[in-house]
């Protein structure tokens, strides 16, 4: 009982941040099914294959076998996945498939919370105000269009940890340096989440480096701290970036989805915002442009350099900014300019929760006790029901445009729609213009063009298994997978030599052994380096973390006493 009575708050705490998560994901549990949002046969799938390997014991999916049309698509080490292990975990433990991954989202909107709110209250030293923010910056509304709309999961994902490395770029440059921790695994857990986001955030950290460069001050100690952080930051994303890096030098691939830079007109985006609907920022986060204008002076020095920030993102974000100009230029590979709405949202939910706070003490003064009691739930009911009909209205506007045999429901497979699955992004680009017949099961069996047919295609953790008539009896194979560094290929129980093809394609020629051909892809001494570099990492940083709150709990007790 004494337990209770001291963390009462952080207890209450706690289960509003579970009751909220549980809200998050309500529209989908009343709808039965998963947004049907632009990318949702993609990530879908992703997880689909993680949960199948996962069953066959292998927790290091690199090549994708069991989804991708089962042709060896290598996107394990192109697009980060270590994030998608709870919903992979969640699918194989709950039946309920809608359940299952409507629960992945729960939890990290539970983890997001409580982050935002940490680091939030590192800065304010207000609960109320760190509460308010951490409610608006998750129930924004590119978080919603990130999740019911575009269904992005991997920029969502990475959302969920922004504004952890936010207050570790704030506090390496401007506040206490010795919490660089923060921002190592804050950009770390994005690194491990979304590529773009990754670099969306590394040149917005950049820019405001050296713009405000001449008010850093001690700054050779900021800047050593800032070392510690990048360099833990890349032991700790090792298990995507070693990878990633060796397949990236080992041969050339096309920019995925090349899209013409368009931002949106600045009049739709505020119109959109206000309904809450389009790829917008939703009412709370857009009325900040106004309010924060009309309360400037009730705002602290952060919540005023969060404003011009966001302010500037925002434009730089909209039709006023000449995005045309960027068009071939490093800058083209954010595909979309309202990507930088993760910019907007961050910091002007810092500016909205202050103008909450201080539009509720005026309030307070003129009620009692039980009216400041009123005011708080207010607060929160705007905020979380102007998000609920929003997500409710993408809900009823997905269930009348995608069929049910379209959307991800209890009873869904696989997604084989090929455009939704972007085969050609991670494609080698030698073999670009020969994907459609990989992806048709094209094989050359001795110099006989023909087909595989699905079925004897065997799906096997990081491996393909080719079999049939057509494959047993043939001495030289050209098979419809590409090649990558790191492949190896089996036949009669040995190992055998390949090359690859005109198209980057494998082919063997093995004239004293036929049957079945296994293409593998086998962990290299650099994929194992990084996957054991970042384990160490974050065991050793979990261990110190407790080690050091146990110190700190003695210390306490021991000046209680």
């Amino acid at each position: 009982m004494n337990y209770i009575k001291q963390h009462k708050s952080t207890i209450l705490r706690e289960l509003f941040f579970i009751l909220l998560a549980l809200l998050f994901i309500l529209p989908m549990l009343i709808h039965g099914f998963i947004p049907c949002g632009d990318d949702w046969g993609y990530h879908i799938d992703r997880i689909i294959e993680i949960s199948n390997n996962m069953r066959h014991g292998n927790f290091f999916p690199m090549m994708y076998t069991y989804t991708f049309r089962k042709i060896g698509y290598l996107l394990g080490t192109f697009y980060p996945w270590i994030t998608l292990l709870p919903f992979a975990i969640l699918k194989n433990l709950i039946s309920n498939q809608v359940v299952a991954i409507a629960l992945g989202f729960a939890f990290y909107i539970f983890i997001s919370l409580n982050l935002t709110f940490h680091v939030s209250n590192k800065v304010f030293k207000n609960k109320l105000q760190s509460l308010l923010t951490s409610t608006i910056y998750v129930f924004s509304g590119y978080v919603l269009v990130d999740c019911y709309q575009r269904m992005a999961l991997g920029e969502f994902l990475s959302l969920m940890f922004l504004p952890v490395a936010v207050y570790g770029f704030y506090a390496v440059f401007f506040g206490n340096e010795k919490e660089w921790p923060y921002l190592a695994f804050g950009m770390s857990v994005i690194i491990l989440s979304h590529v773009l986001s990754t670099f969306i955030t590394s040149l917005m950290f950049a820019i405001i480096a050296i713009v405000l460069f001449h008010w850093i001050n001690n700054r050779k100690q900021r800047f050593i701290r800032l070392g510690f952080a990048i360099l833990t930051c890349i032991a700790s994303s090792a298990i995507f970036l070693f990878p990633f890096a060796e397949q990236e030098l080992y041969q050339s691939f096309g920019q995925p989805s090349p899209n013409p830079l368009q931002g949106t007109n600045f009049g739709d985006l505020v119109i959109s915002s206000l309904n809450g609907n389009g790829y917008a920022l939703g009412p709370i986060i857009i009325l900040v442009l106004l309010f924060g204008l009309i309360l400037w002076k009730e705002l602290g020095l952060v919540e005023k350099s969060s404003y011009v920030i966001g302010t500037i993102a925002l434009i730089i974000s909209s039709s006023l900014f000449p995005w045309s100009s960027l068009n071939k230029t490093v800058f083209d590979v954010i595909q979309f300019p309202f990507r930088l709405y993760m910019v907007v949202t961050i910091f002007y939910a810092i500016v909205a929760g202050k103008i909450f706070l201080v539009l509720f003490d005026k309030f307070k003064q003129h009620t009692d006790k039980f009216g400041k009691i009123a005011g708080k739930v207010l607060m929160f009911i705007v905020i979380l029901l102007l998000w609920f009909g929003s997500a409710i209205n993408y809900m009823v506007s997905e269930e009348s445009n995608y069929p049910e045999n379209m959307r991800y429901t209890d009873h869904y497979k696989v997604y084989s729609d090929l455009d939704g699955l972007w085969l050609s992004q991670y494609t080698p680009q030698d073999g670009e213009n020969y994907l459609g017949n990989v992806i048709g099961g094209a094989v050359i069996a001795d110099d006989v063009n023909d087909t595989i047919s699905s079925k004897n295609i065997v799906s096997e953790p990081n491996a393909l298994k080719f079999t049939g008539k057509t494959v047993d009896n043939a001495t030289s194979l050209d098979l419809p997978v590409y090649n990558y560094k790191n492949i190896y290929v089996f036949r009669g129980g040995k190992q055998v030599e390949w090359t690859s093809s005109s198209n980057d394609t494998v082919t063997i020629n093995t004239p004293d052994v036929k049957g079945p051909v296994t293409v593998k892809y086998i962990p290299s001494f650099i994929d194992w380096l990084g996957i054991m570099l970042s384990i160490e990492t974050w065991i050793a940083t979990i261990v110190f973390y407790v080690w050091n709150r146990k110190k700190k709990g003695k210390s306490v007790n021991n000046e209680r006493r």
